[in-house]
């Protein structure tokens, strides 16, 4: 599970930088549309299978089919309301649509089902910290920090969390 959580944290980190943005190996292509093919031959097997559409999702995000990551991770949370990870798949897809406030609130649940989600919240910090709310974005780059200390993107976003607040020694 937390080698899943890096992925998306790296997927989210590594596509906000153009040069990798545009890098998509066929092999990770086939791995994603394998996954894709294996889910959707479980939903059709089982269609109360949430743990598929969040494998779906999952591998839909990581294509970056946001629109149909959203649909999967919502029917996933239909079928198993106790669902972190499809709470913090839709957030991910959100926060990489820009629909922040709709980003923060799944984000929000997820850490409330599962307060060991490092990444959700590393997402949710990016996001207080371009809508300027850097006090709880200095807070989510904390927790992030305390889950996972190698999370060096927590700690440059934190840094400058910081410097936004004018409190430099911290930083």
């Amino acid at each position: 599970m937390k080698s899943r959580r890096f992925q998306m944290l790296l997927l989210l980190w590594t596509m906000s930088i153009p040069a990798f943005a545009a890098e998509e190996t066929p092999d990770k292509i086939n791995d994603y549309d394998k996954t894709i093919a294996d889910a959707s031959k479980a939903i059709r097997s089982n269609p109360k299978n949430s743990g598929a559409y969040v494998s779906r999702a999952a591998a839909r995000l990581d294509k970056k089919q946001l629109e149909r990551a959203i649909a999967d991770a919502s029917h996933a949370m239909a079928l198993d309301p106790e669902n972190a990870e499809a709470y913090h798949i839709r957030g991910a897809a959100r926060f990489l649509k820009k629909q922040y406030v709709e980003a923060v609130h799944d984000l929000s649940e997820a850490i409330g089902l599962d307060p060991s989600m490092s990444d959700a919240y590393y997402i949710r910090g990016l996001i207080r910290a371009k809508r300027g709310d850097f006090y709880k974005a200095v807070s989510d780059f904390t927790s992030t920090l305390e889950l996972d200390p190698g999370a060096t993107a927590a700690l440059a976003e934190r840094a400058e969390a910081y410097v936004k607040l004018f409190q430099l020694p911290l930083a």
